[in-house]
């Protein structure tokens, strides 16, 4: 990932937090000249240095994941196009601001009880988010068996970990100001994410 030093995310913290709450990954492996990308939930141990997720049985990225010459997690963020009408600065472009961390690691396969905790842990970090929560609890044990004969859950050592903050920092402080106004017109989510970012870690 191409990363000027103005856009690069130097804290592992931040960097681990980032993941914890853009979680679902595009997992990336190479082997012997063969690409494969899948869409995948993670969660984060941070003091193991580790990311968990699973696969479907059949899918045929499992059969390359211990193996593969090279593995890439992908975890993209909030993004928005920026017109060159926000900016004071004349004879300016269109650009977009977003932010992105990747993970390069070796992958390995867990036992079916790392796998279950794998799908408790799963569960808990997005059911909380309701008032009614759901849990594996919620059904039966027969069901859980014949679910875990379906998938396989992996776990990837992070060897390396990079992130990209492209929040205008390479912009004057009026042209900046100008970005976060017109972000806020838009009404979308994806556009307040980034002003409220350039808010809290870039302007004074």
């Amino acid at each position: 990932m191409y990363t000027p030093k103005v856009f690069e995310i130097e804290s592992k913290d931040e960097l681990f937090e980032f993941i914890e709450q853009w979680s679902f990954g595009d997992l990336v492996t190479t082997s012997e000249g063969e690409l494969f990308v899948n869409h995948v939930p993670f969660v984060i141990d941070k003091e193991m240095n580790k990311i968990y997720g699973h696969f479907a049985i059949k899918n045929p990225q499992l059969a390359l994941l211990e193996k593969a010459a090279d593995l890439l997690v992908i975890f993209k963020g909030a993004y928005t196009y920026i017109s060159p009408n926000w900016y004071v600065s004349q004879e300016m472009v269109p650009t977009w601001n977003f932010e992105s961390v990747q993970v390069r690691g070796k992958a390995k396969l867990v036992s079916d009880g790392k796998l279950l905790t794998i799908l408790e842990q799963l569960s808990e970090k997005h059911e909380r988010l309701f008032e009614n929560l759901w849990s594996l609890n919620n059904i039966s044990e027969s069901k859980i068996n014949t679910m875990m004969k379906m998938i396989v859950g992996f776990e990837i050592d992070i060897l390396t970990i990079k992130g990209k903050s492209k929040l205008s920092q390479n912009r004057s402080v009026e042209d900046r100001a100008g970005v976060i106004s017109g972000l806020r017109a838009q009404n979308a989510s994806m556009a307040s994410i980034i002003a409220d970012k350039m808010e809290s870690g870039i302007l004074p």
